[in-house]
């Protein structure tokens, strides 16, 4: 009898810890690094206008301040190094805001970004972002994609 309070009492706390470690903390505190599909909105043959593969992330510096640095792979490789401010979470969805440069083909120009963050899982995390480049005219990429939550942000 004392066997089998023990094994429902054993069984009874590891159900409990996963279930607590499957929620998903409301906070902007978290990186990640994944994929999307860039589609250009602009000229799709210039700077974040290209469509094509892109390697996007997230790294978190403080709560409401990350650095997301992207990399689109389409006719031409074109470098993201946005500084963001992210809201406060609402649930699962981050909105997002910010600033930085866009390198293309020796080119560098000032970059403006925004989206969301949707937190689908607690390991993946959602994104749809909207990249403007500007250098002559300006350039618009709109970024769709999925990204891995880095452990120990979660």
């Amino acid at each position: 009898m004392k066997t089998i309070v023990a094994l429902l009492s054993l069984g009874s706390v590891m159900l409990t810890a996963g279930a607590a470690q499957a929620q998903i903390t409301p906070t902007n505190q978290y990186s990640y690094i994944g994929i999307a599909g860039n589609v250009g909105l602009t000229d799709p043959d210039r700077s974040v206008a290209d469509d094509g593969v892109t390697v996007i992330s997230k790294i978190a510096i403080l709560n409401n301040v990350s650095f997301r640095p992207g990399v689109n792979f389409g006719g031409d490789t074109s470098v993201t190094l946005p500084i963001t401010y992210d809201f406060a979470a609402r649930g699962r969805i981050n909105p997002y805001v910010g600033a930085g440069i866009v390198t293309d083909s020796g080119d560098t120009d000032f970059l403006a970004t925004g989206g969301i963050d949707y937190r689908f899982s607690r390991d993946f995390v959602g994104n749809v972002g909207l990249n403007v480049g500007f250098a002559d005219d300006a350039d618009v990429g709109l970024t769709l994609g999925v990204g891995y939550v880095f452990p120990q942000g979660r």
